[in-house]
C-alpha cells in the first residue's frame, strides 16, 4: 500500500459529458480515489460508459424525485454520487443510502 493516497473530489453537475476530461485527470494527477456527486445517472447507464481504466467503479443513482416545493412541483431528479478506486485498493464494505442520494466505500488499509 502506498503512504500516500490522492484524493480528488467534485460536483459533476452531470458526468456522462465530461468522461473524457476525467479520464485525463485520472492519468495526469495520479489520482487513487475520485469522488463525484451530481454525477446525473439514472439505473439504466450502461456501466462500461463511465469505467476508467485501472479504476473500480461504485455508482449511487437516484431513482426517486425531489418535491421541495409547497405546490407540489418536483424541483430536483438527479443526483447520484460515484466513487472511482484504483483497482489496487481492497474494498471490505460499499452501500448506496437512498434516503439521502449517498455512496460509501471502506477500504482497508495497513495502517
Amino acid at each position: 500500500m502506498k503512504k500516500h493516497l490522492k484524493v480528488y473530489y467534485t460536483n459533476a453537475n452531470g458526468l456522462y459529458g465530461k468522461m473524457a476530461e476525467l479520464h485525463v485527470l485520472a492519468e495526469l494527477k495520479k489520482l487513487d480515489i475520485i469522488c463525484i456527486t451530481e454525477s446525473h445517472f439514472s439505473d439504466d447507464f450502461e456501466e462500461a460508459e463511465i469505467q476508467i481504466p485501472g479504476f473500480n467503479l461504485f455508482a449511487g443513482n437516484r431513482d426517486f424525485k425531489l418535491d421541495r416545493t409547497k405546490n407540489g412541483k418536483v424541483t430536483s431528479d438527479k443526483g447520484g454520487s460515484v466513487i472511482y478506486l484504483r483497482d489496487n485498493l481492497s474494498v471490505v464494505e460499499k452501500s448506496h443510502d437512498k434516503g439521502i442520494d449517498s455512496t460509501s466505500v471502506v477500504i482497508k488499509t495497513d495502517i
